[in-house]
């Protein structure tokens, strides 16, 4: 793949994970139930909404609009946020460890459709992905500097 096509599929993956945490920060924000049916789903997540599991859900909601403009800040110019391209990848790393060493109690309490295993591989693509594709030549005008 060209340097060029390598950018591209980075915006578009990096793009693609700041809509997303968007739209979890703000289901998470002001439509909890939605979004404990989602993390349900997507996540295998079954949570009873009691009024400290919100504050706690609330807490996600902002870390995801938190991670929604990381990933936009860096999809904007990412051979310049080079930065924040590895410490989202670190993040979906810690994610991705956290399930796979966890994985029999998460799996024992799994609820929605998708397997552990699936998720997992999710997020090493998200993950693996951006670190990898930002491993891009840096501008002539960044090697000057």
């Amino acid at each position: 793949m060209s340097d060029r096509g390598r950018l591209t599929a980075l915006k578009a993956l990096l793009w693609t994970i700041c809509i997303y945490h968007v739209l979890a920060g703000v289901a998470g924000t002001l439509f909890q139930e939605q979004a404990l049916g989602l993390a349900r789903f997507l996540f295998g997540v079954s949570i009873e909404l009691t009024p400290q599991v919100s504050i706690v859900v609330r807490y996600a909601a902002a870390l995801c609009l938190a991670v929604a403009a990381l990933a936009g800040l860096a999809a904007r110019d990412p051979l310049a946020n080079r930065n924040i391209i590895i410490g989202l990848a670190v993040y979906f790393g810690v994610r991705a460890f956290d399930r796979v060493v966890f994985y029999d109690l998460l799996d024992q309490h799994r609820a929605g459709g998708v397997p552990g295993w699936v998720r997992i591989l999710m997020i090493l693509f998200f993950g693996g992905g951006i670190l990898a594709l930002s491993l891009l030549k840096p501008r002539p005008a960044d090697a000057q500097a």
